[in-house]
């Protein structure tokens, strides 16, 4: 485990349905760029026990509000000006 998640809960969650998204101020996200891999958030979770054919906990998100920018991870990392380039030398 690094350093960078000293004091910090890691869990992942999953929905059907869109989970609120708002930004520091309390203004509702429109642009899904508004969150990414990386960015600071806290989210609302709720955490179900169940105990039928298997045992565990589901972890839902109802809600997430971004708190403030940081390194992206994941993914291509890319911005679609450099792909656009990218493109562009290829041919």
């Amino acid at each position: 485990e690094g350093e960078e998640y000293h004091g910090n809960i890691w869990a992942n969650t999953w929905t059907t349905q869109r989970p609120k998204v708002f930004l520091d101020g309390g203004e509702e996200a429109i642009d899904p760029g508004d969150l990414y891999p990386g960015c600071i958030c806290k989210a609302v979770i709720h955490a179900f026990a169940y105990d039928t054919k298997q045992s565990g906990v589901l972890l839902t998100l109802h809600a997430v509000k971004k708190i403030a920018d940081a390194d992206r991870f994941g993914g291509t990392g890319m911005s679609a000006d450099a792909a656009r380039k990218a493109f562009d030398e290829d041919e």
